[in-house]
């Protein structure tokens, strides 16, 4: 027979021994002859019912019933007491709730009833005990299950983007390393500003997909090498709104899509598509402001050689509290610039196929850029900077 067929009795009587109770059924039943024993009984183990003598040579029964009350609540509780007065079975019942009262000698029939209203109540409780447990079992499957799925449609829809972006980068090959510089970039300043988990995770992701609404602006307009004119740029403007619209049903991108949205406005609020400003901008939108304008300084273009470190340094510099966030210009200027210039000096080589100097490598891997990475390498940093893996709690598993 299973031990969960069994009704686990304690029984306190100085007479435990002797005590007979008839045919009460399948029972465990653990007698005790002192209160103090029927203590340690009650610490290490849960009974069904428990029967108590008033009169125990150490304790009073109603003051280890009060104990039963902590340890087993669920218990019935049963006082033996010889030739209660009215006002002891009174205080029995109200202060110590107990459920039932006997006299002492007590009637088998009686004793007979007690255990069968126990057990139907302590079986029942058994019983419930264990649907419960298939249902919090079956929900944690079900959870599990979500999760899979989740996590199968957050694949899919990160291959399609990544998709996207590889069909970017075949149109525009600079675009691959201009996203990965500064997708790095802001996460090293968030990281500074103490940014962690999803919100990191979100904006080295925003910065990965900033351009993704040009694939609905013109080749001719993306790819022209001359200025475009007045019109051509209000079709260019709208690429912020357009990666926004893209992204807009992918619910696990939200925090990327305002970066993606956000990318072009000023701390001062002429920037577009929407001109908001200051504190209003995301924070990824910020730090991404100043990122985007090192890279696209200091990388070469077909059109434009790329300018000094110190001078991209002073004009961000110059636009704190116009087009930038103090705050982030200030975690900017915390880098020390021989770190800059070796993550500049990398990026680009990274980009072209060059060999990376010796002193410019052994900077780069112990600089802040780096720091995040613990595995990489110095070139793999790179490859881990991706839609399926970006931020802190990704970067932590390396």
């Amino acid at each position: 027979m299973n031990e969960q067929d069994f009704l686990r009795v304690l029984v306190a009587d100085l007479e435990a021994e002797s005590l007979r109770f008839g045919d009460v059924g399948d029972c465990h039943i653990v007698r005790c002859r002192t209160g103090e024993a029927a203590l340690k009984r009650l610490e290490r183990a849960q009974f069904d019912v428990v029967l108590v003598d008033q009169a125990l040579p150490d304790v009073s029964g109603l003051e280890l019933m009060r104990q039963v009350l902590t340890y087993c609540p669920e218990a019935t509780r049963v006082l033996l007491m010889s030739g209660a007065t009215m006002r002891a079975a009174t205080h029995a019942i109200n202060d110590v709730n107990i459920h039932h009262l006997l006299d002492k000698p007590f009637n088998l029939a009686l004793m007979r009833n007690v255990f069968d209203t126990a057990r139907s109540k302590a079986f029942a409780r058994r019983r419930n005990v264990e649907l419960l447990q298939r249902v919090q079992d079956q929900n944690r499957a079900l959870e599990s299950l979500n999760r899979e799925l989740g996590n199968l449609v957050s694949a899919r829809t990160l291959t399609l983007l990544e998709a996207l972006m590889a069909a970017l980068e075949y149109r525009d090959t600079e675009t691959r390393w201009h996203v990965q510089r500064v997708a790095l970039y802001c996460h090293t300043m968030a990281s500074l500003l103490g940014l962690r988990g999803t919100e990191l995770e979100d904006i080295v992701r925003g910065a990965l997909l900033h351009d993704i609404g040009k694939i609905g602006i013109p080749d001719a307009i993306v790819l022209k090498p001359s200025a475009l004119t007045a019109d051509e740029w209000a079709l260019m403007r709208a690429h912020p709104l357009l990666g926004s619209e893209l992204l807009e049903h992918i619910d696990f991108l939200s925090g990327a899509r305002q970066l993606v949205l956000e990318h072009h406005e000023r701390f001062d609020g002429a920037g577009y598509p929407h001109g908001i400003a200051g504190l209003d901008i995301c924070i990824g939108a910020r730090l991404f402001a100043v990122a985007d304008t090192v890279d696209a300084m200091t990388s070469a273009r077909p059109h434009r050689h790329p300018v000094s470190w110190r001078r991209a340094r002073d004009e961000v510099k110059r636009g704190r509290g116009s087009q930038f966030d103090p705050a982030v210009v200030d975690v900017f200027c915390s880098i020390p610039s021989c770190e800059w210039e070796a993550a500049i000096q990398v990026g680009n080589a990274e980009e072209r196929g060059l060999e990376i100097p010796p002193e410019v490598l052994a900077i780069w891997l112990a600089s802040c850029f780096t720091r995040g990475f613990e595995a990489a390498d110095g070139t793999s940093v790179w490859d881990r900077l991706t839609l399926f893996g970006a931020g802190e709690s990704s970067l932590a598993k390396l």
